[in-house]
């Protein structure tokens, strides 16, 4: 399981647990500097014959203020606390799958027999010093669609949770 400064990252495929991969990226790029940042890939290439349900939630109680930041092909979400926050972001506007918001993260609904053989969730989380500047950091850092392959890979955390 991923920890962040807020809380446990859970994720969930069809209401149960299951493994994924868990990979730490570089936390500082030229848009932002994080103190954490990871790539969660969920493999879904067994289930391609059924409907399936991904979560990706944050699991904590001390969340003062959550914000849905969706961009172009990108739903986000971050969770503050004081000067602490943490962003989910995944892929979104893909045909066959549907996402939707939930208080605490995500619900990814994959159709049944779509081509996708993984769902990529970003992660990442600060402590803020001037939150009117680096609360976008996590944003940018958490954006799948920014992710650059191999080389911003720093390390496989597990090569399955």
């Amino acid at each position: 399981m991923l920890s962040t400064n807020l809380g446990e990252i859970n994720v969930l495929l069809n209401n149960r647990n299951c493994k994924y991969r868990l990979i730490k990226l570089t936390n500082k790029k030229k848009n932002f500097i994080v103190d954490g940042r990871c790539k969660i890939v969920v493999d879904i290439s067994e289930n391609l014959n059924e409907e399936i349900e991904i979560q990706c939630n944050l699991k904590t109680d001390i969340i003062n203020k959550r914000l849905i930041e969706s961009g172009e092909g990108l739903a986000s979400m971050s969770f503050i606390s004081g000067k602490e926050i943490v962003s989910i972001g995944t892929e979104d506007d893909l045909e066959g799958i549907i996402c939707e918001y939930l208080a605490d993260g995500f619900k990814i609904n994959v159709k049944k027999d779509f081509s996708v053989k993984e769902i990529i969730f970003g992660v990442s989380w600060k402590k803020m010093n001037d939150v009117e500047t680096e609360e976008l950091y996590t944003w940018f850092a958490s954006d799948p669609t920014l992710f650059v392959p191999i080389d911003e890979c720093l390390e496989p955390l597990s090569k399955l949770e």
